[in-house]
């Protein structure tokens, strides 16, 4: 049988109509049935979830998950940090003026000291199975003899006080108590505690302030720097306070600034267990509030008629 454009044409518009008819009716129970099959997984999902949650297992796993992402933050800064220093060009040979320096200085001989070959005026101790001193060929040469025995000599009183392991802790509890503003807080001032005690070693041994003063401010174009190669780097926040300190003035108290972090951290808290307590409220027990069972049959009536209610026909 032989077929004709036309008639080719008909059939085509045909089966066109007759599929878009097919849609047109079936569409709306085929979205109907969709949308409940959606709806009941939800529902299940969010049961289930909740159940979960509002299970004492609930109260373990939270403290679990945030200890979780603080262990994987404070993975992400050892990485950071290993990728600078992996990246920084090491100097063989020590000048003579550093060399000198160290021969003169006792406390510094049992340290090791690495000389990198960077721009910036670098110096910082870093490291926690072998810590070591870093200096930039370019702060060498900045630096005087008397401040450069300064920043020695403060480098070496963090290693001796063992510093940079409590530092790496209390980064771990920061990040453990992100939400919290108290937590960055307090560890911002028991960082810049830890910078005092090694200024103070520093200048107890070189009896001149002034000579660590001019040196950290030297250095205060790559605080920055390190503040952004080492994620927990911390002596760019404190650099001020600690130059005005070393220059004789008083560092004002940030007591304000404390009971503000403090009520705030106190409001995040309240905020967080009573959204809690909302979300996954307690069972309710008829046979403890009730003498009678009407409480009980009054719920299992009112279930029985939502029930009722949400049967298809």
């Amino acid at each position: 049988m032989r077929f004709y454009p036309s008639t080719i044409s008909l059939i085509g518009l045909f089966l066109v109509f007759f599929l878009l008819a097919s849609f047109f009716l079936l569409a709306p129970r085929l979205i109907a049935g969709l949308v409940k099959s959606c709806q009941t997984l939800f529902l299940s999902c969010r049961n289930t979830l909740f159940s979960f949650l509002s299970s004492p297992v609930f109260y373990l796993w939270l403290p679990l998950s945030l200890f979780l992402l603080a262990f994987l933050a404070l993975l992400g800064r050892l990485t950071l940090s290993f990728l600078f220093l992996y990246r920084l060009k090491k100097i063989d040979k020590m000048p003579f003026k550093i060399s000198r320096l160290i021969k003169s200085l006792p406390e510094i001989r049992g340290a090791e000291i690495v000389l990198i070959d960077s721009k910036e005026p670098l110096a910082f101790a870093v490291g926690l199975k072998k810590p070591r001193i870093y200096l930039s060929e370019a702060l060498s040469h900045q630096l005087k003899a008397e401040e450069l025995k300064a920043v020695f000599l403060h480098e070496v009183a963090h290693l001796k006080r063992k510093h940079h392991l409590k530092l790496f802790l209390a980064n771990f509890f920061r990040d453990l108590l992100f939400f919290l503003p108290l937590a960055h807080q307090l560890y911002f001032s028991f960082a810049l505690q830890k910078e005092i005690e090694a200024d103070d070693e520093a200048v107890k041994k070189t009896g001149s302030p002034l000579d660590l003063a001019r040196a950290l401010l030297k250095t205060a174009r790559s605080q920055q720097l390190l503040a952004y190669s080492f994620p927990h780097y911390h002596s760019f926040n404190s650099l001020a306070p600690r130059v005005k300190r070393l220059a004789g003035e008083k560092i004002g108290g940030s007591r304000g600034v404390f009971l503000k972090g403090l009520a705030v951290s106190l409001l995040i808290l309240i905020l967080l267990f009573t959204s809690l307590g909302f979300a996954f409220p307690q069972k309710h027990d008829c046979s403890s509030h009730c003498s009678t069972n009407a409480c009980c049959q009054k719920n299992e009536t009112l279930n029985l008629c939502l029930v009722a209610l949400n049967r298809p026909d």
